[in-house]
């Protein structure tokens, strides 16, 4: 890496730790711990993961060297979140890194068959799951054997520690999984048609194969926990489908990070048409058995909820629930109010479709503070894949959802 780059790099760590120690951002935390508290008020996050090409960070980068360029393109990305998009992320006082970790596989070979759209980007895909027939391949799957590469995370850590350390710590503190919800797991290994039709066809199969994807996936858990690569999640960590992990409940309460001290998501997308019924005997009761191994919980993603609410609420450790554009609001709304946080996810078409309006972001955000009064709300919008090549859009909606929590919350 040239000296010029190094320059660059160093530049850019001082800028975010100045915005790490600003008021700002110490306000944002704050109110993200009060939030997580259920005493706060409503928080307002903007996800760009999905218009990353539209925002167009790249063209921002000023270093040459191809390491230098991905390491200043995490930087940018924080500028822009903090500087035009507005919301309520909060910018880390280090750079985080993560184990260098091979999850292994289950023995059988899982092919994934992606499409492009007219931008190029890989959205749509195909599973072609290895198991056609759950009595024959069941014998076929083995549980994953993980290994972590430690000499090349410590090297990458030291490196970046003599590039910028003395200015920003470096820190490993990753997230290494997303959901234990299960049934995303399994589909990649039988396909979404099979497991509807196992349901019927071959109950005690599917049982046996739910069985062993929880075993298989806590056993991530347990074997991070017991070789100390586990981290605490209870700070600025991206939690469930959106949150931020912000809470003094969950600690290290022992000589390492056990899974009880952190914060998992429990969801299931894939079985959000079946029956209630379905739902608990195929999938509710193993995620019971997986909350069990963790401190505190948030459940959903993009699935409708509403039918399913008494069940989901049986959760003892649950401390937030997603609300899709697909729930009833006001059924939602019954199940949380005082008890939960309200993690409303508004409909991203408003920022993405081409009769963009301010009054159509405005009708949204107070609907939800009209039906869900009462409740601690977070919104959080996600799952975008456009905004018209118009990142205004997305600090505007920042905009008009504070202005009207401001003038309809109480």
């Amino acid at each position: 890496m040239n000296r010029e780059d190094r320059i660059i790099l160093r530049e850019c760590a001082k800028k975010q730790m100045e915005y790490a120690n600003s008021d700002e951002n110490q306000s944002k935390i704050n109110r993200w711990y009060r939030h997580n508290s259920m005493q706060g008020e409503p928080m307002v996050v903007a996800e760009i993961c999905g218009i990353f090409h539209e925002l167009d960070t790249e063209s921002e980068l000023v270093c040459k060297d191809e390491t230098a360029r991905s390491i200043e393109l995490t930087f940018r990305r924080n500028f822009l979140m903090h500087e035009f998009i507005g919301d309520d992320s909060v910018i880390d006082p280090y750079f985080r890194i993560q184990w260098d970790i091979d999850k292994g596989s289950n023995g059988v070979d899982v092919r994934v068959v992606r499409s492009q759209d007219n931008d190029g980007r890989e959205f749509g895909m195909e599973i072609d799951a290895p198991i056609a027939d759950l009595r024959k391949g069941l014998e076929e799957l083995e549980y994953r054997k993980y290994s972590v590469d430690r000499g090349k995370t410590i090297r990458y850590k030291t490196f970046l520690e003599e590039l910028f350390g003395d200015i920003l710590p470096v820190r490993i503190f990753g997230d290494y999984w997303w959901t234990m919800g299960l049934s995303h797991h399994l589909i990649y290994l039988i396909g979404h048609e099979r497991f509807m039709l196992s349901m019927y066809d071959d109950p005690e199969a599917l049982h046996w194969l739910m069985e062993f994807v929880y075993k298989d996936r806590l056993a991530q858990v347990k074997w991070m926990e017991s070789n100390r690569l586990l981290n605490l999640n209870n700070e600025n960590n991206y939690i469930g489908s959106g949150g931020r992990g912000f809470t003094k409940e969950l600690g290290q309460s022992g000589d390492t990070v056990s899974s009880t001290d952190m914060w998992a998501l429990l969801e299931s997308q894939p079985t959000s048409h079946v029956s209630p019924e379905m739902f608990r005997e195929f999938v509710f009761d193993y995620q019971l058995r997986m909350a069990e191994n963790f401190g505190l919980i948030y459940y959903g993603c993009c699935e409708p909820l509403h039918d399913r609410m008494d069940l989901i609420t049986r959760i003892p450790n649950l401390r937030s629930v997603s609300v899709s554009p697909f729930s009833d609001e006001r059924i939602m709304s019954e199940y949380i109010n005082g008890k939960y946080i309200y993690s409303r996810k508004p409909d991203p078409a408003v920022l993405s479709n081409g009769n963009y309006s301010s009054e159509a972001i405005e009708k949204s955000i107070e609907k939800t503070l009209k039906l869900a009064k009462g409740c601690e709300l977070e919104f959080i919008m996600k799952d975008l894949h456009t905004v018209g090549y118009e990142r205004e859009r997305l600090r505007e909606w920042v905009l008009l959802t504070r202005q009207a929590i401001e003038n309809h919350y109480h």
